[in-house]
């Protein structure tokens, strides 16, 4: 069983933006070595300290996957949190669209971790201790409202809008099911891209200086819209051929 432990502690005004500072810790005993985090916050967040212990576990999850030895849909893992609220968004007894916005990949791709609530801080280092710990600093933003996969067609940011209109055409509330699914046709050895006529491709070079790409399997109806960056292509929207999307 992998455990993830993390604990918000302090929040500070550093001119537009909060910062709070979060502990984790990686191992089950009280003996294991904390490290921490300054998570940079937008001030107009009504509950800083569930938000940053949210953006925290999305920071370090996909970095101990990668490692090995983690289940990519959270599978073994326990995540222990302080906050009520982050345990509530993952059995959504209660909607709180701040930590949506945030933290939707809990009900996404991690929907198969448990999620524990403690306040118990006795693993904590001392505060002569944290005057020597590396302090590794995440900007929030950068995970608001996006999630990321690696997909045959190169790595792809996921918005919350996208897999929501995806849960639609799937005809499902889980949205781990969702998400799921809509990763295998990311996957799957089909998917083209769609040419666009050349009238929309001119506006939008025009207007964006980027076209956006449609991609889709050949015997399928639902429509992928990306619009493409450098290194990596945001899926803003899914639509079908019944549906009307502006281009």
């Amino acid at each position: 069983m992998n455990r993830l432990r993390v604990l918000a502690t302090t929040i500070r005004n550093e001119g537009t933006v909060n910062v709070v500072r979060v502990f984790y810790s990686l191992r089950k005993t009280l003996a294991s070595e904390p490290a921490l985090l300054d998570i940079e916050l937008d001030k107009t967040l009504r509950d800083p300290f569930s938000v940053a212990e949210t953006v925290a576990i999305r920071y370090l999850l996909p970095r101990l996957i990668a490692k090995g030895g983690w289940g990519t849909t959270g599978r073994g893992t326990v995540l222990t949190v302080s906050k009520d609220s982050i345990a509530q968004l993952v059995t959504q007894e209660r909607k709180n669209r701040e930590l949506i916005e945030y933290g939707y990949p809990l009900l996404s791709r991690y929907i198969q971790a448990t999620v524990e609530v403690s306040t118990q801080g006795a693993w904590l280092p001392s505060p002569s201790e944290r005057l020597s710990m590396q302090v590794i600093r995440v900007n929030a933003d950068d995970y608001r409202g996006v999630d990321t996969v690696e997909t045959l067609i190169g790595h792809v940011v996921i918005s919350r809008h996208a897999i929501e209109r995806y849960e639609v055409y799937a005809g499902t509330k889980d949205m781990g099911a969702a998400w799921k699914s809509l990763v295998r046709r990311l996957n799957h050895p089909d998917i083209r891209q769609i040419p666009l006529p050349e009238k929309v491709i001119a506006h939008k070079l025009r207007k964006y200086g980027r076209v956006p790409e449609i991609w889709r399997h050949p015997t399928d109806e639902v429509n992928l819209l990306f619009s493409p960056h450098n290194s990596y292509k945001q899926l803003l929207t899914v639509f079908t051929d019944k549906q009307k999307t502006t281009l």
